[in-house]
C-alpha cells in the first residue's frame, strides 16, 4: 500500500522504472518510512522507486560524475518528483547533512571502496553511526573484506540476499550501526552469516562457483614454477571450509 507522500507528483503519466533484480532486492531491504540517500546513484532509479512505491518519504541521489546526475535529473523530472529528491555531486558521505544520512545505500562498487567510503564518514564525524540508522550495501567484489570491517566496527548484519543476475553473483547486506565488535569466520565473511543460515539455491550455487574457482587456481599453481606452498595451503583450507557448507 502506498504511503500518502508517494502520491505527491505531477499529473503527467510517468514512464515505468524497470528495475533490475539487483535493484529490486535492494529496494526490498530498505526500512519503510526512512529517507534514502543513494551513494553512487547513477540514474537515480533506486531513489525514484523507493519514493514512487511509498517506501521512502524523500531521497537524495549522490554521484561524483556529472553525466549520470544529468540523467538522474531527467528521470526525476519525468517522474514528477523534483520536490522530493535532491541531487548532489560529491564523493561519498562526507559533507552530507545529518538529515540525509538516516538510511544510506552504497551499491554497485567494489567492497574495498564501500569500506573506504564508510571509513571516511567515521573518520570525519564520530557521530555518523548516530545519524545513520540503516545501511544497505551491495559490493561487486571483496565482500569478505567488507563484512570483516563491519564486524570489527560492531555493525550488525540484519538481513542478506545473494542473487545471480547477468553472469554475476551479488551480495546485498542490510546493516545497523553498533559498537560491539564480533568475529566472523572466513567462510562467513565470504558467503555471509545469514546467507549460510538460509541455504537458498542461489547461495548453494555461489558456494559451488567459489569451489570451482579455487580448484582452477590450484590446478594452475601445480603447473607454475616456484614455491607456491603457502598459496596452495590457503586454497585447500578455503576449499574445505566451502565444502563443509554444502548440503
Amino acid at each position: 500500500m502506498l504511503l500518502p507522500y508517494a502520491t505527491k507528483r505531477n499529473k503527467t503519466k510517468a514512464p515505468p522504472l524497470n528495475l533490475s533484480r539487483r535493484l529490486q532486492a535492494i529496494l526490498q531491504l530498505l526500512t519503510p518510512g526512512m529517507a534514502i540517500t543513494d551513494i553512487g546513484s547513477d540514474h537515480a532509479l533506486l531513489v525514484l522507486a523507493a519514493i514512487s512505491e511509498g517506501v521512502a518519504p524523500r531521497g537524495t541521489a549522490v554521484d561524483i560524475a556529472p553525466l549520470p546526475l544529468a540523467a538522474a535529473a531527467e528521470n526525476i523530472r519525468k517522474q514528477g518528483l523534483e520536490h522530493l529528491i535532491t541531487i548532489k555531486q560529491q564523493n561519498g558521505i562526507v559533507g552530507l547533512d545529518p538529515s540525509d544520512q538516516e538510511q544510506i545505500v552504497i551499491a554497485g562498487m567494489g567492497g574495498l571502496l564501500v569500506r573506504e567510503i564508510l571509513h571516511q564518514a567515521l573518520k570525519q564525524d564520530a557521530h555518523f553511526p548516530t545519524y545513520c540508522r540503516h545501511l544497505v550495501l551491495q559490493p561487486n567484489n571483496d565482500q569478505g573484506e567488507l563484512r570483516r570491517w563491519l564486524a570489527d566496527q560492531g555493525w550488525q548484519i540484519k538481513q542478506e540476499h545473494l542473487l545471480f543476475e547477468g553472469r554475476h553473483f551479488y551480495h546485498i547486506i542490510s546493516v545497523i550501526p553498533g559498537n560491539t565488535p564480533y568475529i566472523l569466520s572466513w567462510v562467513q565473511q565470504q558467503v555471509g552469516p545469514l546467507n549460510l543460515q538460509g541455504g537458498s539455491q542461489e547461495v548453494e550455487a555461489y558456494i559451488r562457483h567459489s569451489i570451482k574457482v579455487r580448484q582452477n587456481i590450484l590446478a594452475a599453481l601445480r603447473r607454475a614454477t616456484g614455491n607456491q606452498r603457502d598459496k596452495r595451503e590457503q586454497l585447500l583450507q578455503e576449499l574445505a571450509a566451502l565444502k563443509d557448507c554444502l548440503p
